[in-house]
C-alpha cells in the first residue's frame, strides 16, 4: 500500500459506481486485479445460469449467478473504500505517519509488531518446562548399578 499521498474517493461515490457498473468500484479503489476477477465471474456464472435455467424462468432467475457475484463486488468495493476513508481520517486526526500500512499494522503509536510480540512474550504466564530426571542417582532403578 505504501504512503498515502492523496485522499481516497468518498465511499458513497464508490458504492454508487459499483451499483451502476459492475467492478467499477474496484477500479475506483485502484484494484484492477479484483475488478477483472469479479467481471470474469459475473460473466461466467451469469452465462452458466442462463444456459442451465429452464425456459419458464424469469430474466432475474436466468442471470442469478452473475447478479450474486455483482452483489459481492458491490459489498467488496464499499468495504475497501470505507476502510481507506477511515484510515485516512485517523491519519489526519493523529497527525502521525501518513502511511496506510502503519495504521493497518498498528504502528501509529510508534510500537512495531516485533516489539509488541516481545512485550507479549515477556508478560505472558510461562509454563514450566517438564523436568528430566538426572541419569545418575535418579532412584528409578533404571541404572546398571544397584542402589545402596
Amino acid at each position: 500500500m505504501g504512503v498515502v499521498t492523496r485522499p481516497p474517493l468518498p465511499s458513497r461515490l464508490v458504492l454508487l459506481s459499483a451499483i451502476l457498473l459492475p467492478a467499477s468500484g474496484q477500479v475506483l479503489n485502484r484494484q484492477p486485479g479484483p475488478a477483472l476477477m469479479f467481471l470474469l465471474f459475473i460473466l461466467l456464472l451469469g452465462g452458466f445460469t442462463r444456459k442451465t435455467a429452464g425456459p419458464d424462468v424469469s430474466v432475474v432467475g436466468k442471470l442469478a449467478g452473475g447478479i450474486f457475484v455483482h452483489a459481492i463486488a458491490i459489498y467488496d468495493a464499499y468495504k475497501v473504500a470505507r476502510i481507506r476513508q477511515e484510515v485516512w481520517n485517523a491519519a489526519r486526526r493523529s497527525g502521525g505517519p501518513r502511511t496506510v500500512t502503519s495504521f493497518v499494522h498498528g504502528q501509529a503509536d510508534g510500537v512495531t509488531p516485533a516489539s509488541r510480540t516481545r512485550l507479549r512474550r515477556a508478560t505472558s504466564p510461562r509454563t514450566p518446562a517438564p523436568s528430566r530426571p538426572s541419569e545418575a542417582g535418579s532412584g528409578t532403578g533404571d541404572s546398571d548399578t544397584p542402589a545402596t
